[in-house]
């Protein structure tokens, strides 16, 4: 059990503070050996608290995968979280791109976000050694 109140995310701190505008995040399906890498916001447009506790995912096929697998079968494990939408979206771009997404089978991404960014911080060492991680099938 996890001493923070991270819904079912995986992270080794607390998510959702105020200064912080959301995380990247990958979903591991170890049974399948495949994976999906994503954004969440901490609040929806209109500013109040968005669902990231719960969240499961914008992906169809994502979707029915967890419909389809005990709720333990998969990792839901946050990469880093970001201070600034331009930064979040670059985050999910460039971990896709580092994962070579859409060339390669074993990640459920197809589609990768506009490419549009004000970006106002760089991607994180701690965010690139877990994303590392992750597409290696190490423990996070």
């Amino acid at each position: 059990m996890s001493e923070f109140d991270n819904g079912h995310w995986s992270f080794d701190s607390q998510l959702g503070g105020l200064e912080y505008e959301g995380f990247i995040y990958v979903i591991r399906d170890p049974i399948e050996v495949l994976y999906y890498i994503g954004k969440k916001s901490y609040r929806t447009r209109s500013g109040p608290a968005s669902n990231w506790k719960r969240y499961m995912t914008s992906s169809k096929r994502v979707k029915q995968m967890m419909l389809e697998r005990p709720e333990e079968h998969l990792e839901r494990i946050v990469l880093e979280q970001y201070k600034t939408k331009g930064t979040l979206s670059w985050g999910e771009v460039w971990s896709i791109a580092q994962a070579r997404g859409p060339e390669n089978a074993r990640c459920l991404n197809v589609l990768m976000s506009k490419v549009s960014w004000n970006c106002k911080e760089k991607i994180t060492a701690k965010h690139e050694q877990r994303l590392e991680a992750a597409l290696n099938w190490e423990d996070l």
